[in-house]
């Protein structure tokens, strides 16, 4: 699709949000592109169009200006690809409410991989980020793309993996593809412009909203054959994710914890609830790819455990910065409670974790456009 097109869809989207996709399709058909559309004097009652889509239709044309929007996006070096093209990610397009149009930086053809999304808690302690790091390196390597969302903790351990393990990651945003946020993760923002994709339905410039976040988890979630929740509370916003998974149809995994770590909540109601149960990258893996294709020390038999100091006791640390190693300082990774080690059914630390105390309560599970109580909305 020619450039003078796509940033017609981009208005589109502008102005009518979740209902573009569609309204798009039924005005190209009609007027015979969507730049005819949005040009035309007079909006016809295309069929299929509803007066409120009409209405904002006309209110957008009086305060969306599609040329300077592309113009914008040229300035910035940001990309456009719209739910009409092949490059757009196929497993996008089988949900309702699915963005027309995506603005990105990075390799589009990522969008179109086999793909798992790990998602948790921004608060995470150094067993999540351990965790989280190890399942999304050896899922990389063999061959799955990594979708998170850029946020603090899970998120960021999770792209990181990915990458360290020389394989695909994208990144979902709240706000503008052009904006770094949060200002924690400039370094891995710019790793993956360099070597994953960063990818947002909201155009340049635009903040990061609370309200966004809960809607961008459901690309997360769409683009994914599966999501995988390492730890989050009972509260926490990486839930709504794991709620539109199941709206999507995508499979819910979850990887359990201590009991006494509030993070462990989630995940471990996740399991209560038939979400399947991952010890080790090998279990997804087994469930995914034929045995020719899974990376030796990966199967399901295969510990997570790296030795002594990789347990969830207090000062195991677990760094999601750049470079081979996880420590993120001196003593890094040194618990003083007893690891999940190598052996013969090594399990979580069971030494003190991080935040441990009397858990939280668990609500129930809901539909994505149900409030979870105590829901967090924003990253």
């Amino acid at each position: 699709m020619e450039w003078s097109e796509k940033i017609y869809w981009a208005a589109f989207q502008q102005a009518l949000g979740q209902e573009a996709a569609e309204a798009a399709g039924l005005a190209a058909a009609y007027y015979g592109s969507v730049a005819e559309c949005w040009r035309a004097r007079d909006q016809a009652p295309v069929a299929g169009l509803t007066t409120g889509q009409r209405e904002k239709l006309l209110l957008g044309r009086q305060t969306i200006d599609p040329q300077r929007l592309g113009e914008e996006c040229q300035r910035r070096g940001i990309g456009l690809v719209t739910c009409g093209e092949k490059e757009y990610g196929q497993e996008l397009a089988h949900f309702a409410g699915y963005p027309c149009v995506l603005y990105y930086y990075g390799d589009l053809g990522l969008l179109n991989r086999l793909s798992a999304a790990i998602v948790g808690s921004r608060r995470a302690s150094g067993y999540g980020l351990l965790t989280a790091r190890h399942f999304a390196g050896a899922l990389a390597a063999a061959g799955f793309c990594i979708v998170s969302g850029l946020a603090k903790g899970i998120d960021a351990a999770a792209h990181w993996g990915a990458l360290a393990a020389g394989g695909g990651s994208v990144a979902v945003l709240g706000c503008g593809v052009d904006v770094v946020y949060p200002p924690e993760n400039r370094a891995l923002y710019h790793k993956m412009r360099e070597r994953g994709l960063i990818i947002s339905e909201y155009g340049p410039g635009e903040r990061p909203l609370r309200w966004r976040f809960p809607q961008r988890n459901r690309l997360i979630s769409g683009l994914s054959a599966l999501v995988l929740l390492v730890e989050a509370q009972a509260s926490s916003g990486a839930l709504i994710t794991c709620d539109h998974a199941l709206t999507q149809g995508r499979e819910v995994w979850a990887i359990p914890g201590p009991v006494t770590n509030p993070g462990s909540i989630g995940p471990l109601r996740l399991i209560q609830e038939g979400a399947r149960l991952a010890i080790t990258p090998g279990d997804i893996l087994a469930a995914y790819l034929p045995p020719e294709q899974r990376r030796p020390g990966v199967e399901p038999e295969a510990g997570v455990g790296s030795g002594p100091g990789s347990g969830s006791g207090p000062g195991a640390g677990a760094g999601v910065g750049p470079g081979p190693g996880l420590g993120a300082g001196p003593g890094a990774g040194s618990g003083s409670g007893p690891g999940a080690g190598p052996g013969p059914g090594a399990g979580v630390g069971s030494g003190a974790g991080p935040g441990s105390g009397p858990g939280t309560a668990a609500g129930t599970r809901r539909a994505p456009g149900q409030a979870r109580p105590g829901a967090a909305a924003a990253e």
